[in-house]
């Protein structure tokens, strides 16, 4: 989407020519800046590493898959799925401080994610 609210086309996007669009939900609300890395159809290139889920040694709390979660103190799997399923139907974090709004993380085990994660 533009910021504006309208939806891009694909010129406005950034898809490279001979990008697999149908691999990726082109209506998924995106954060400024986030870049999406689909594979083309030309075989025998290196494609680019995916980002990762860190920033700066730093879970990022809307890429993180729920493995990358669990290795953060007092974050099993139903909460690592809990966070996961928070993201998907609120949208992105825009806050380390969201987190309170996810069950089961209280402002104790807040203090101890805050400075591990980011948005």
């Amino acid at each position: 989407m533009d910021f504006d609210g309208r939806r891009s086309s694909d010129e406005k996007s950034g898809l490279a020519k001979g990008a697999q669009a149908q691999l990726v939900n082109l209506a998924a609300k995106l954060v400024d800046g986030q870049q999406i890395i689909l594979p083309g159809t030309e075989t025998g290139k290196d494609l680019p590493a995916a980002p990762s889920a860190t920033a700066g040694g730093k879970i990022s709390l809307n890429t993180a898959d729920a493995q990358t979660l669990q290795e953060l103190p007092g974050i099993g799997p139903a909460l690592a799925g809990r966070i996961i399923d928070f993201r998907t139907e609120n949208g992105p974090f825009t806050s380390v401080e969201e987190l309170d709004a996810v069950s089961g993380i209280g402002p104790a085990l807040l203090g101890q994610l805050s400075e591990l994660v980011v948005p």
